[in-house]
């Protein structure tokens, strides 16, 4: 299992269009990463001429700097997501994170059954792997529900530490569910914390190491799989007053999560597998 960067871990710069895909990249390679999965807040899923040239020089770029690459992707249904398996196909991407819904798109399970069936041969001809993300709408158990009723190594969970919040889920009852498929990790911290006013919690994200989930334990548990290809680095960083602040402490946070996630996370893990 590798560890890696989304481009997730810089949201709020890619929506300032303050970086792109190269920019990720760039980013990866001036500080060790070797494998970067460029997400879909980033045009490279668009049919257009001008995406193909992003991707051209995105494959160029990663192969200069010996980084390998994977895809995220949203709204699974079938003509979008053969697309998208042709463009990892392209790209030499083997591992293919996908959110299920999209806007105006919910699908319940039989139907996402059925649309990983259909996309079966294409994964198997291409030697990709769909990464299905916990996200809010299906619980950790629905989504076990599907990748067991595919039954096919070609189909596992991409495994978010924190999006089950949105689920009423923590991340223990994530991974029990779904480490034992897991592909691919999405490494984000939180910190839970009760309003001053007592009437409930805000879940707000942190640097790696600094909030409250366990993502050794993360790390660990999709490692026993034995079918985690990798784990990424995701961030939620509350905006500060401008864009710019914003996007310099995402920069910021990102140089203090890869620094723990290698130094600490990575090291703990290890050792506890030798």
């Amino acid at each position: 299992m590798e560890i890696g960067v989304s481009s997730y871990a810089f949201g709020w710069a890619v929506a300032e269009r303050r970086l792109d895909a190269t920019g990720v990249i760039g980013w990866a390679a001036t500080h060790g990463v070797r494998r970067v999965q460029l997400g879909d807040h980033l045009p490279w899923a668009n049919d257009t001429d001008a995406a193909r040239d992003d991707l051209a020089e995105v494959k160029r770029l990663a192969a200069r700097h010996g980084i390998t690459l994977e895809l995220g992707a949203r709204g699974l249904t079938g003509a979008h997501a053969e697309y998208c398996v042709r463009v990892a196909a392209d790209l030499g991407v083997t591992v293919l994170r996908f959110l299920i819904d999209d806007l105006g798109h919910e699908p319940d399970v039989d139907t996402v059954v059925d649309t990983a069936f259909r996309l079966l041969p294409a994964l198997h001809h291409h030697g990709v792997t769909l990464a299905l993300e916990n996200h809010d709408r299906l619980t950790a158990a629905q989504l076990r529900s599907v990748i067991d009723a595919v039954d096919d190594p070609a189909v596992g969970a991409c495994v978010d530490t924190a999006n089950s919040f949105g689920q009423g889920e923590g991340l223990g009852d994530v991974l029990n569910a779904l480490a034992p498929v897991c592909v691919n990790l999405h490494l984000k911290d939180v910190m839970i914390r009760r309003f001053p006013h007592q009437q409930g919690f805000t879940v707000e994200g942190t640097p790696a190491g600094t909030g409250q989930l366990d993502l050794a334990a993360a790390l660990g548990a999709a490692k026993r799989s034995g079918r985690c290809v990798s784990a990424v680095l995701e961030q939620w960083v509350p905006p500060e007053p401008t864009a710019a602040a914003t996007v310099e402490k995402e920069k910021q946070w990102a140089e203090q999560s890869w620094t723990y996630l290698r130094s600490t996370v990575v090291s703990r893990t290890e050792g506890a597998t030798q």
